[in-house]
């Protein structure tokens, strides 16, 4: 749902509260809003409208809670620049107590991390004026809503982190060894596995090792040849890669233009990749919604110069297949 995220300015000679309506807030002020304090969550958003999906618990998970206070996570998702980045987006002093803030924000390092501050009590706190167990729960929380935010934005949402989002996650990074293995457990609802050293059980190993290995299979294995046979005929016959399996799995992917659920995947047209009476080569394709698929066969110059050219769309969607593991070379 979408809310208004807003910056109060309090006239205390009138005894009001003012709050600064940007244009687009029409479409949410239809009804009576509920005022509330800026959840833990919106801290980095700038204000006007956002999307929000309510209120949820400050408590994760234990699995989750696990994963976000591991040090090997932390040293591989966060660094001390992308964690004071995220702190600067911060719009309020993190350590106001009500009485008295300066207007000016700055960013004040604390233990291992940032604490986001006003010029008092940033100098407070040099003076060794501050209370230290606070502080130190908001530098906590300040990494974690950062390793949250940083895997919400590679999984384009908003909603709360779950182990499932977590799995995901690793393994679309290839830092899958950084899952523990109650957390794998959960989410692919597979008990604790204990060999009995019966005969008829010996064959048998942990059904987590078959999800483990599914998942981290690539989808298309590409081996290069450093002394192909063909490069040494004066006039070789093409040879062209085709692979149902790819084109069902590109089938799955978001639409390159929109990001919605792609219907399916296009084969380059228009730039002499074609081969007669046939498609272009397999790997020649990204994945398109119904509605730009048809507006692509349409008009294909109009369709490029909106979105990009084709290649462009092809070359950034081949990059990102290498990436998530999808592709593998040998």
């Amino acid at each position: 749902m979408q809310v208004l995220l807003l910056t109060p300015y309090k006239q205390s000679d009138l005894g009001l509260m003012m709050f600064r309506i940007p244009r687009n807030a029409a479409q949410v002020m239809t009804k009576r809003m509920v005022l509330m304090p800026e959840p833990t969550e919106l801290q980095h958003k700038e204000s006007g409208v956002v999307n929000w999906q309510g209120a949820i618990s400050e408590e994760f998970p234990p699995l989750v809670v696990d994963f976000l206070k591991n040090k090997e996570v932390r040293s591989k998702l966060l660094t001390k620049k992308a964690l004071m980045n995220f702190v600067a987006s911060i719009k309020h002093c993190q350590l106001s107590d009500g009485e008295y803030c300066h207007k000016e924000l700055t960013i004040t390092p604390h233990l291992d991390g940032f604490i986001r501050t006003c010029w008092h009590h940033d100098t407070e706190m040099r003076k060794g004026n501050y209370d230290a167990e606070k502080a130190s729960l908001v530098v906590e929380q300040n990494i974690e809503q950062a390793i949250i935010a940083k895997i919400q934005v590679d999984l384009k949402h908003v909603r709360p982190l779950t182990e499932s989002d977590l799995v995901l996650y690793c393994f679309k990074n290839g830092l899958q060894h950084l899952l523990s293995d109650a957390l794998l457990r959960k989410v692919f609802s597979v008990k604790n596995y204990e060999r009995d050293n019966k005969e008829s059980s010996t064959r048998f190993e942990d059904p987590l090792i078959y999800h483990m290995d599914r998942l981290d299979k690539a989808i298309l294995n590409l081996k290069a040849d450093d002394d192909p046979p063909l490069q040494y005929m004066a006039r070789p016959k093409p040879q062209y890669i085709r692979s149902e399996k790819w084109l069902r799995w590109v089938k799955t992917q978001p639409c390159v233009c929109c990001g919605k659920q792609a219907d399916d995947p296009h084969h380059l047209i228009g730039h002499g990749n074609g081969v007669m009476g046939s498609k272009a080569d397999d790997l020649d394709c990204i994945p398109l919604c119904r509605i730009h698929h048809n507006e692509l066969h349409q008009n294909v110059k109009a369709f490029e110069e909106k979105y990009g050219s084709q290649i462009e769309l092809w070359h950034k969607f081949f990059l990102y297949s290498i990436k998530i593991g999808a592709l593998v070379i040998d």
